[in-house]
């Protein structure tokens, strides 16, 4: 019986350490309303890039880019010191807990991704997790009016962004994004 037990208990722990993401049916109260990027883009909307698509672009003359990261910025945020787990992890506390972080200037890095829609395009930076399973995306939007594409680097590309963490709605569902938002090319 000891053995038993003792070998359900393995396969629970390796089932539990080996899930990745969460079911947003599973969530409560209005955070089964919060939505992200990661729901657009599992509802159907394309998104694809490759390091292909990404050397074939002169980056240095991308007109979204703000030139060099500030280095002496403060953020109440700073997605870009933290490990792989640990950056995974606040912005899945970010999306479940939206509130907590609206109106706090947050920095981030991951590629950039876009989600087009019929209705509009989203444009967001997905970071993945520490064993590159799954990812989390926070949209972001600019201060400026660019036109996509080509304003904007290709899919798959590294960037980094700062902006201010903020929600919207979009029907019944509650968003976020990161708004005044200025994008930099992760490589220069």
């Amino acid at each position: 019986m000891k053995k038993f037990l003792c070998v359900l208990f393995s396969i629970l722990v390796i089932l539990s350490l080996s899930a990745c993401g969460g079911d947003s049916g599973a969530r409560s109260g209005t955070v089964a309303q919060t939505k992200g990027v990661d729901d657009v883009l599992s509802s159907g909307a394309a998104v694809s890039g490759t390091s292909a698509e990404v050397q074939n672009v002169d980056l240095s003359k991308v007109k979204i880019f703000s030139g060099k990261i500030p280095s002496n910025e403060k953020y109440d945020v700073d997605l870009t010191k933290l490990n792989a787990t640990m950056v995974y992890t606040k912005v899945s506390d970010m999306v479940t807990n939206p509130d907590d972080y609206v109106g706090k200037r947050v920095k981030m890095d991951g590629t950039f991704a876009v989600a087009e829609t019929e209705a509009r395009n989203y444009y967001a930076c997905l970071i993945a997790d520490a064993t590159a399973c799954c990812s989390q995306g926070i949209e972001f939007v600019t201060d400026k009016q660019f036109n996509y594409p080509a304003d904007y680097p290709p899919k798959g590309t590294e960037i980094v962004v700062t902006g201010i963490f903020d929600t919207y709605f979009e029907g019944q569902n509650q968003y976020f994004q990161l708004i005044d938002a200025s994008v930099y090319n992760a490589d220069a």
